[in-house]
């Protein structure tokens, strides 16, 4: 998409599937990209998405782990440059930041499963 000439605007999306065991985990991860070229030598970005990561699968295994686990999750941002220098030289400046959520930790804690303590 092309609202003006010199910038461009990129939709996009993810869609994720993972079965394991009897366990199935899915996502839809939308994300965005904004390019503008501002001088004929320099292109302004900027790009905002989510994205999905599944547990390792010992991690899902009813014996070691949970099977009711979920997708960890992350939202990120970034923004740079992107310059076009003498003798054909190109330079590409960019940060980003991120936040973490549904992250996976591991417990000492006693569980019950099936009428068994187990840790």
């Amino acid at each position: 998409c092309r609202p003006v000439p010199s910038v461009s605007i990129i939709p996009g999306v993810r869609l994720d599937g993972y079965w394991f065991e009897d366990a199935y985990l899915g996502g839809v991860d939308p994300r965005i990209q904004a390019r503008w070229r501002a001088v004929p030598w320099m292109t302004l970005k900027a790009t905002w998405g989510i994205y999905r990561a599944m547990p390792q699968p010992y991690e899902l295994s009813r014996e070691a782990g949970n099977p009711a686990l979920g997708l960890e999750r992350s939202d990120q941002v970034g923004a740079g440059a992107e310059f076009a220098l003498p003798w054909g030289i190109e330079a590409d400046v960019q940060g980003y930041y991120k936040t973490m959520s549904d992250l996976i930790v591991r417990s000492n804690n006693p569980l019950e499963v099936g009428g068994t303590i187990v840790r």
